[in-house]
């Protein structure tokens, strides 16, 4: 079935683009006469024949799908579109149109709503020969506008600029009958042609979450964000660890504040000397026991579960943790005449060993080995490091739990060099360090020097150790958890087990569903927002002044997370790590499929309605376009994305997973 454009308003299979047009036709805007071939048509003698009564070519074929320009997504550029089409061309470019329903990139895009791709209408109108391309997006009392020329790629440069809807202007005249015919925001591409201004589309704009900041005062003392270990807020499961296994036996207390892990800078600190006899065992007989004691408990109820984590956890932190710092603060002293930090030479602590560097060789080894044998190196990998997960959060699943991103992560670590022989070279240049500093220090501090820095390294394998312990509780509590959820699921209270990480954990009393919901929705919340960098005496301190503000235009949103710079266009984007800010020099439409895992966006060039931003818009990706020099942003930089205000702000790099924190959820 082949319809006039004039006619299909009501048609509900030609699709919300043709419709709309439709719509805006019939209430006399400037839109260009169309016909629209249904799905499934067959192309035949009654297309030439409608196709004629338009005109002589060229003409313009583009998708109209139920499942574009709607409340649930826009779909935008995701679908073919051809213009210039000739007679003969016409019936390989609708085919194409059509075919481009079912691509990948739809597929993934309509995947992430809980959709399945559906054949399309096409809609076929006269190429006018447009000059100019715009955009407008409707405001309150004015239109944000963005013009490029239409031999320009939509990713190109755009002149944006604010047009009053009571401007004695014929495209404001125009933007404003279109805003009065709609029912709320919309965004409208028009093209200047020789003629006139003619509409091409109009589709709802998505609301955004508006950016999110501290919600008020802190609590007392000096607060440190732990973007360090924890740069994601935490899931309420979590948020509750951590008040378990706090308390004033601890070091350094922790406090969830707006989703976000902070540690206290000005908590007293236990003293650590009388646990010095008992850390020499530490490896070879306090740290069995607790994963013994972690082991027993694999089956438990969740409050015996929980009581066993807490004490794990609080043996730790109370007897190796102080030990560390301690040990830190005693080479501090011997090096302070020199006037330099034990930072400046962290090469000191290089080539210390222990459980992080046994499972870098492992995962080095299972990469590299071969077919035959590597199914039994992975069996053998996750008996030992199963526990293990990619985040410090009880809500991700554990390595165990994903093999296969086991192989992948093995596979990277096999592109490089055998992580054995990096710890060698920094043992290396770590007794470099150390004798250069020794000649410094004079031979009167020597033999101090050397005890201190031996307890240090002695120490710190403690804690890189750590890492093993915590993962290993945090499984059990995971598949405790898991256990109830499961449970709540077959008693109608919950749709799915993973819906227990977003409830305390002591079970409210009212809808479990709801208060999940409520829980997940304020994690999602708190990605988008900028935590203070610290909380001194209540007062919320972000740290704008430590890094750099760069400026663009705003595309919506706001999102913080690492920098994954991408100067050039050609690079590929398959490793593009979930969470992190894509820098790229522009938004080509190609990015569609990797926008859902972003937590923002940041371009040199283009405008803010460009098919790509508008995709990540809907998508509650933060984005910034038209930054200068953004592509210069260091690689691994923590990033902070005002696409309410179109500021950037740059801060100093985040770091991997390291040393943890367990006493902190760290």
């Amino acid at each position: 079935m082949i319809l006039s454009l004039r006619v299909v308003a009501d048609r509900v299979e030609a699709g919300r683009k043709a419709r709309e047009l439709a719509r805006l036709l019939a209430a006399g805007l400037p839109v260009a006469e169309g016909v629209v071939v249904f799905p499934d048509d067959p192309l035949g003698r009654g297309l030439d024949e409608a196709v004629r009564a338009l005109g002589p070519p060229p003409y313009v074929v583009r998708s109209s799908s139920m499942q574009e320009d709607t409340e649930a997504g826009s779909a935008a550029g995701l679908y073919d579109s051809h213009v210039g089409v000739s007679t003969a061309q016409l019936s390989a470019r609708i085919a194409a149109v059509r075919t481009s329903a079912m691509s990948d990139v739809v597929r993934a895009y309509l995947a992430e709503r809980g959709l399945a791709p559906h054949p399309i209408a096409v809609l076929v109108q006269r190429d006018l020969g447009a000059c100019v391309l715009g955009v407008a997006r409707s405001r309150a009392d004015t239109f944000s506008l963005e013009e490029r020329p239409s031999s320009a790629p939509e990713w190109a440069d755009a002149d944006a600029r604010t047009l009053s809807r009571a401007a004695a202007d014929p495209l404001a005249t125009m933007l404003g009958r279109i805003a009065d015919l709609s029912a709320g925001p919309i965004a409208v591409e028009y093209a200047r042609t020789a003629e006139g201004l003619v509409v091409l589309q109009s589709r709802p704009v998505l609301a955004v979450p508006p950016p999110r900041t501290a919600d008020g005062a802190g609590p007392w003392g000096r607060w440190r964000l732990d973007a360090e270990h924890n740069p994601d807020p935490l899931s309420r499961a979590q948020a509750d660890l951590v008040a378990l296994v706090d308390g004033a036996r601890f070091g350094a207390r922790a406090r969830v504040i707006d989703g976000y892990l902070y540690v206290r800078q000005d908590a007293p600190r236990p003293h650590a000397s009388a646990r010095d006899h008992a850390l020499h065992g530490y490896e070879t007989s306090i740290e069995p026991r607790l994963r013994a004691e972690l082991a027993t408990a694999r089956d438990a109820p969740l409050t015996d579960v929980l009581d066993t984590y807490r004490r794990v956890l609080t043996r730790y932190a109370v007897e190796v943790r102080p030990a560390v710092a301690e040990a830190r603060d005693a080479l501090r002293a011997i090096m302070r005449p020199l006037g330099e930090s034990l930072d400046a030479h962290a090469a000191l602590l290089g080539g210390s060993g222990g459980v992080t560097l046994e499972r870098d060789a492992r995962l080095y080894a299972l990469g590299r080995a071969p077919t035959a044998v590597a199914r039994a190196a992975l069996v053998a990998h996750l008996a030992q490091f199963g526990a293990y997960a990619p985040a410090w959060d009880v809500s991700v699943p554990c390595d165990e739990e994903d093999p296969a991103r086991v192989l992948r992560e093995a596979a990277r670590r096999a592109e490089g060099a055998d992580p054995v022989l990096l710890a060698a070279r920094a043992e290396e240049r770590a007794l470099e360090v150390a004798k250069a500093l020794r000649t410094r220090l004079g031979p009167s501090v020597a033999r101090s020097f050397d005890r201190a820095l031996a307890t240090l390294r002695e120490r710190t394998i403690l804690a890189e150790n750590d890492d093993r312990l915590f993962f290993e509780a945090q499984r059990v509590v995971r598949r405790a958890l898991l256990r109830r959820g499961a449970e709540l699921v077959a008693a109608a209270r919950l749709d799915s087990p993973s819906q227990i990480f977003d409830l305390p954990l002591v079970l409210p009393v009212g809808d479990l569903r709801e208060i999940a919901e409520v829980g997940h929705r304020a994690r999602e919340a708190a990605r988008r927002s900028a935590p203070p960098f610290r909380y001194v005496d209540r007062a919320p301190r972000w740290r704008d002044a430590e890094g750099e503000v760069l400026r663009g235009r705003p595309a919506g949103g706001t999102g913080r997370g690492p920098a994954v710079v991408h100067a050039s266009l050609d690079q590929p984007l398959d490793a593009l790590p979930p969470g992190a800010v894509l820098v790229v020099s522009a938004a080509l439409p190609s990015l569609a499929p990797h926008l859902s895992r972003l937590a923002g966006l940041v371009t040199e060039h283009g405008g803010a309605f460009s098919h790509a931003i508008t995709l990540a818009r809907e998508l509650g990706v933060a984005a910034v376009v038209g930054v200068a020099g953004a592509t210069r942003i260091p690689s691994g930089a923590d990033l902070f994305v005002d696409g309410e205000r179109g500021r950037v702000l740059v801060f100093g790099p985040q770091t991997g997973p390291g040393t943890r924190d367990p006493g902190t959820g760290a």
